[in-house]
Parts: structure tokens; C-alpha cells; sequence
């Protein structure tokens, strides 16, 4: 049986393409949105840490520099020496001015000692203040490393120790009562570490910071006025205007 052969006929190519295309433009199947629903047990959530943000927030805050250690100085045995002999050169004064004083008269001279004697006692008072408050900035210094410990390791028992040194450090200062109260009102809490002294901080210190920035601003104002109305101030214009 002889097959005839079939004659060749064009096909065309876009039609083919539309054809191809019409799946992959199909929408799909719509599906049905799920209602929010609450959960009644928080303890079945399941909270992932942020690997990213690790140690981005104690970054924020640097550690405090170390001081560098003291050397010896032949400036600072100068300013001892000098500040020896200027100690005994008064005092040789007062004494020959105590005993000329004795000569001439005794009651100039008991009047003149007495008064020897107030400089003496108010030199030591202002000494002794001075030590004392050396001693009580050492004091501060050590509380905030010891409370900064206690607030990177989040010890409930170590900031408790550290807000009961806080509220005495400042149980002599009327202005702090406030804040005082506040602590004494959250003592028998439940609180985390960082919790409480992030409220000592908050009720003892932000105040008296606020206090000292205003008295800052208050002199920088102050001398910046003294600064503008002063001769000398006048005379160095002056001199860059020439």
C-alpha cells in the first residue's frame, strides 16, 4: 500500500508560545485566611535570641580608662619643699610676732596667740574636710564599679547591698527624700538586679545630675557674661581691631 506523503505546512510560532505561557499565568487557588487566635499560656511561646544585637548594647557604654600609674616627679618634691619652707616661714612669723606682741603688751600678746591658735584649728578643720572628701569620692568611685557589677551579672543580692549604700551616702541630703521613699516602698519586691538599681537611679541620682547641669549652666552663663562686659575683654578687641 502506498502511503502518500503529506505536504508541509507553516505552524506558527506565537500561538505555540501563548499556549506555553498560559499555565505560568494561571493564578492559584486562593487559599482560605486563618482567623488570629490568642494563646492562653505565654509559657508555650518560644522566644529566639537576636544573635545580631549581641554585645551591641554593653558596646554602647565603654569601659572606663585606665589611670595611668604614677610616676616620680622632682616637680611635685619642688612644690613640697617650697610649700614646707613657706609653712616655716609663717610660722617663725607669728611667733616673733606673738613675742613682740608679749613685750609690748600682754594682753596683745594672749589676743595674738588666740588668734594664731583659730588659724591653726580652722587650717586643720579645712584639712581634715579635704581628706574626708577625697575618702568620700574614692567611696563613690568603688560603689559605681561595684554597682555596674552587679547590673552586667544581674545580682538581686549584690544591688540591694549597693542601693542601701546609695540611700546612705545620701540620707543626709533633704532633696533625696523623695526618692529615698520610693526605694523604701519597692524594698519588699520581687525585683531583678538591674531592675533595682536602675530604679536608685532613677529616683536618687537623675535628680541631683539634673541639679548639678543646671548650677553648670548656671555659672558658664555667668562667666560668660563677666567674660563680655570686662575691660580685658574690651582691651583684647581692641588689640585685634589695631
Amino acid at each position: 500500500m502506498k502511503q502518500e506523503n503529506r505536504k508541509p505546512r507553516a505552524i506558527r510560532i506565537e500561538a505555540e508560545a501563548e499556549i506555553s505561557e498560559k499555565p505560568a499565568t494561571a493564578k492559584p487557588s486562593a487559599t482560605k485566611s486563618r482567623k488570629p487566635r490568642s494563646i492562653d499560656s505565654v509559657s508555650r511561646l518560644e522566644i529566639l535570641p537576636d544573635t545580631a544585637v549581641n554585645g551591641a548594647i554593653e558596646a554602647l557604654d565603654p569601659p572606663l580608662p585606665i589611670p595611668p600609674k604614677r610616676r616620680f616627679s622632682w616637680a611635685t618634691v619642688l612644690l613640697a619643699a617650697l610649700g614646707g619652707l613657706v609653712s616655716l616661714a609663717a610660722g617663725l612669723a607669728v611667733d616673733q610676732l606673738v613675742r613682740d606682741l608679749f613685750e609690748r603688751n600682754s594682753w596683745l600678746g594672749w589676743a595674738a596667740a588666740v588668734l594664731a591658735g583659730l588659724v591653726v584649728l580652722a587650717a586643720l578643720a579645712i584639712a581634715v574636710r579635704e581628706v574626708a572628701g577625697i575618702m568620700r569620692l574614692r567611696a563613690i568611685h568603688q560603689l559605681r564599679e561595684n554597682a555596674l557589677s552587679a547590673w552586667s551579672q544581674d545580682d538581686s543580692s549584690a544591688a540591694r547591698s549597693i542601693v542601701k549604700q546609695v540611700e546612705n551616702l545620701y540620707s543626709s541630703r533633704i532633696d533625696t527624700q523623695a526618692g529615698r521613699t520610693e526605694i523604701a516602698r519597692h524594698h519588699d519586691e520581687v525585683l531583678d538586679g538591674r531592675d533595682r538599681i536602675e530604679l536608685a537611679e532613677r529616683q536618687i541620682l537623675l535628680p541631683l545630675d539634673a541639679r548639678a547641669r543646671a548650677m553648670v549652666m548656671d555659672s558658664a552663663k555667668r562667666v560668660s557674661v563677666v567674660t563680655a562686659v570686662s575691660p580685658r575683654a574690651i582691651v583684647d578687641l581692641a588689640f585685634v581691631l589695631m
